[in-house]
């Protein structure tokens, strides 16, 4: 996702256009979402920006910013992707040296956010039971299901031993050993990861 602000008339009026990249790396495109103006106004603010209209203070050096020198821009992502439209967890604003998407880039600030919702997981134990003898096999399974209309989770699951002094209500958060060859974590495949 590509969100453009455009200052117009001296940073008074805010011109928002929200890019989708469409087609792989090579050969793709951007794809204009949707459009939007000023935040506050007589249009909706799924896709809007407002800068400063008087001097205003930070906690950051310099501490004085001037009238159109701040801005904040926001997009409400439920309305423009829909419950399947996926889940972000970083995000880099930048500036550029004129309105053209082809511009040169500037300044660079990243930060994180989490829009994912947890996936619902379930585990299950064999032999399991509250006490396992020393010595004896134990295999596990995580089994994660899709959060609403989103896809089956990809990525890993670490799987961990805990002592009964360790295992709270929430299972066990903290502490314990982990188990399993790959440091990383168990790949999920199909939903289901598994501890050998």
């Amino acid at each position: 996702i590509l969100v453009v602000s455009d200052y117009t008339n001296g940073g008074g009026t805010q011109d928002v256009s929200v890019y989708r990249w469409n087609g792989n790396d090579a050969t793709g495109s951007l794809g204009l979402l949707s459009t939007g103006g000023l935040c506050g106004g007589v249009a909706h603010d799924d896709v809007c920006a407002i800068a400063n209209s008087s001097t205003v203070s930070s906690a950051w050096s310099p501490t004085s910013h001037a009238s159109n020198t701040f801005v904040e821009a926001g997009i409400d992502l439920n309305v423009l992707l829909g419950s399947a439209g996926g889940c972000f967890t970083t995000f880099m604003a930048e500036t550029r040296s004129s309105a053209e998407l082809t511009a040169t880039l500037k300044d660079f600030a990243g930060g994180q956010f989490n829009t994912c919702p947890p996936a619902p997981m379930t585990t299950e134990a064999t032999p399991g039971g509250s006490t396992v003898a020393p010595g004896t096999a134990q295999h596990d399974v995580a089994t994660l299901t899709a959060a609403g209309s989103r896809p089956v989770p990809t990525g890993t699951v670490k799987f961990f031993l805990c002592q009964p002094a360790q295992v709270t209500g929430a299972g066990c958060p903290t502490g314990g050993t982990q188990i399993g060859t790959p440091a990383a974590g168990e790949t999920v495949s199909g939903g289901v990861a598994t501890s050998e």
